[in-house]
């Protein structure tokens, strides 16, 4: 195992002044960790031709409190050529905050500029990879868009076990754990492929600043979960058992409720073979007070041939599945999609449709209390 800590620099002042760049590199990543068990943090890696940093093999590493494609000031684009942060067959790394409460603010990466995707997490044996609390599109200040020129984050390829923000644990600290990924050129989280299992994205704010109040958009969506083919946020082809917000287990669901407003899309689970999403207890189209909109397109949409999506509460036997209702208001062209084919008429092979899909216990088209329009 390696450390390497930029905080132990003398003029550390609670932002990372040491800076790796890669202007004289040739077909180089900043950092290439195989280790396993190393640490990184306190760094400014920019304009290196391959990847900021790449970790492949062992895992168990920790990157926390870096500035992977921006200046030193993490205001200005210096992207690196490829992904700000690439996880290839590495399990159980941990990108950003533990959330146990303690400097949580200051392991946070700064993960902007970059010209493919932020964050990428593929390959079989990319399983429990953590990603938590960090800043992904947008500057330091969580208010302006420094973007990535591709997604935000991608999980594809037989990754499993991934964790997109709050583990929704019954501690004060869940917040902390909190993404903003907003700002990027294409889809802020993707989620793709046959054998990609158990990714939950939970607590995150995707489409708006750090605050939860203004528009940051990521051009094309918030969160695919897609099969075989492009679209905006997403579950992809043979994708199964992602939850995007709350469990409704009664233990900081509150917590666990994503934002997805001002993107062109919020949510699309797309393609056969994509089984099993639950999107539940999220604010849609609104600003974090769920009063004031913030305009997008569309809400949810669910298409050609995915099975078995709840968007809302189950209905079971507990105390929580208020917990469970989403907040779909403010969408300028529709709030809730279900079509069997694509949208220029493609069907599904097989005569697959979208069986077993559940719309229950939601707010659509009103304000928080439910009692106003919006």
């Amino acid at each position: 195992p390696v450390v390497i800590d930029g905080s132990t620099e003398p003029d550390f002042a609670g932002t990372p002044i040491i800076e790796l760049n890669g202007t004289s590199t040739v077909s180089a990543n900043g950092l290439t960790i195989t280790a396993g068990n190393s640490t990184v943090q306190g760094l400014v890696i920019n304009r290196f031709d391959l990847d900021g940093i790449e970790i492949t093999g062992t895992g168990g590493n920790v990157i926390a409190g870096n500035y992977i494609g921006t200046d030193v000031t993490g205001t200005n684009d210096l992207g690196n050529n490829g992904q700000g942060i690439d996880i290839f067959e590495s399990a159980e790394n941990r990108i950003g905050t533990d959330g146990d409460g303690s400097f949580d603010t200051h392991e946070r990466n700064l993960i902007s500029g970059n010209d493919q995707r932020g964050i990428l997490v593929s390959g079989v044996g990319a399983d429990n990879n953590i990603i938590a609390g960090n800043y992904i599109g947008v500057d330091v200040t969580g208010a302006n868009a420094v973007s990535n020129s591709y997604r935000g984050i991608e999980i594809i390829d037989r990754a499993t076990g991934t964790r997109i923000g709050t583990d929704g644990s019954n501690d004060a600290f869940n917040v902390n754990e909190r993404n903003v990924i907003s700002g990027n050129d294409s889809h802020g989280v993707w989620i793709r492929d046959e054998g990609t299992y158990n990714t939950v994205g939970a607590g995150n704010y995707i489409g708006v600043d750090a605050t939860g109040s203004v528009a940051v958009n990521n051009i094309l969506s918030g969160s695919r979960i897609v099969s075989n083919y492009g679209v905006p946020v997403g579950v992809s082809y043979g994708h199964d058992n992602t939850r995007q917000g709350t469990d409704g287990d009664g233990i900081s669901d509150e917590a666990e409720r994503n934002i997805f407003s001002g993107n062109l899309k919020e949510v699309l689970v797309a393609g056969y073979l994509t089984n099993n999403t639950v999107i539940a207890g999220n604010d849609v189209g609104t600003d974090k007070t769920v009063n004031v909109p913030i305009p997008t397109g569309a809400g949810f949409q669910v298409r050609y041939g995915a099975q078995n999506t709840r968007i809302g509460t189950d209905g079971s036997n507990d105390a929580f599945n208020e917990n469970e209702r989403n907040l779909i208001s403010g969408n300028a062209w529709v709030r809730i999609l279900v079509q069997t084919p694509e949208w220029w008429g493609e069907m599904p092979p097989n005569g697959i449709t979208l069986d077993g899909t559940v719309i229950a216990g939601n707010y659509v088209g009103v304000n928080a209390a439910g009692t106003t329009p919006l």
